[in-house]
């Protein structure tokens, strides 16, 4: 029987949150209020400096922290799109998704179609293991910023998940176009041609990504399953890694007993069309 389940993946580091300029040198926390007669400076300043404090915190996974530098830059500049995806992202590390989403969505009725925004939102649903959602917020942030390989190597991910399969290995094919040295990116191709019982080819994925990174989490059994031709066993993903590639620090989302009872949704969704097949095949 067909046992598919995503490796592990955790795929470092994307573009970090930098601000166009440096802050000024004072937070509202230390002025108190009224900001302007306090400081000296315009509302729009002391916003972008609780900003450029709050990526610190955020990059310091102070992320209450950053929720406060965030909250308060939005406040003060409510119509800075920037403001509200970086309190977005705050909220989503800090595993409040509900709030995340509502400050994703005020991003993008300020900036609609905006690249950053869509691929977080995106991850978002993808934790929260909505995969249409998922792939079709990526796929909007693809539009807008089409070599952005990481955000592609995520919708494939969900694409997958929502038994696209077709799609999925579509789109992982146009990451691996831009990044041909990525072995996550190779592991998840090689995954979706096993999907189609394509071993041989299979099978050259995965050893490219072994060659690439030798202790690559897993890549050993999924060689051996490829080679057997869907007969052997995969590793269970290890326990506190995220599926997807992440900007920033990994924050775990599901238990090693979540994904094994993914993985067991699948096995049993292949072994359903497989009996199909059979069926038709009888007829």
């Amino acid at each position: 029987m067909l046992a598919l389940t995503l490796a592990a993946y955790v795929v470092g580091q994307c573009r970090r949150m930098t601000p166009d300029r440096k802050p000024s040198g004072q937070s509202a926390e230390s002025l108190g209020f009224p900001f302007k007669e306090r400081s000296g400076l315009s509302s729009s300043e002391i916003a972008h400096n609780e900003n450029y404090f709050g990526i610190g915190r955020l990059q310091n996974r102070d992320y209450k922290g950053a929720i406060e530098k965030f909250l308060l830059a939005t406040k003060l500049e409510f119509s800075n799109p920037e403001y509200h995806t970086n309190l977005a992202i705050a909220y989503s590390k800090n595993r409040q998704p509900d709030n995340a989403i509502a400050h994703f969505i005020i991003a993008l009725k300020l900036k609609p179609e905006s690249p950053k925004a869509l691929a977080r939102l995106g991850d978002v649903y993808f934790d929260r293991e909505q995969w249409q959602q998922a792939a079709a917020t990526y796929d909007r942030a693809i539009l807008q910023e089409a070599k952005d390989h990481k955000t592609l190597f995520n919708a494939a991910q969900a694409y997958f998940e929502a038994d696209q399969p077709v799609k999925a290995m579509k789109t992982v094919d146009s990451a691996i176009a831009l990044k041909e040295d990525d072995p996550d990116y190779l592991t998840l191709s090689g995954i979706i041609k096993c999907r189609f019982e394509n071993y041989d080819e299979a099978v050259r994925d995965f050893r490219s990504a072994k060659r690439i990174s030798p202790d690559h989490p897993g890549i050993d059994e999924w060689i051996a399953y490829a080679e057997s031709g869907g007969k052997g066993s995969v590793m269970p993903i290890p326990e506190g890694k995220t599926s997807r590639s992440v900007q920033g620090d990994a924050v775990p989302t599901q238990t090693l007993e979540e994904l094994n009872r993914r993985m067991e949704k699948i096995k049993e969704s292949f072994r359903a069309r497989q009996e199909e097949l059979r069926q038709t095949t009888v007829k």
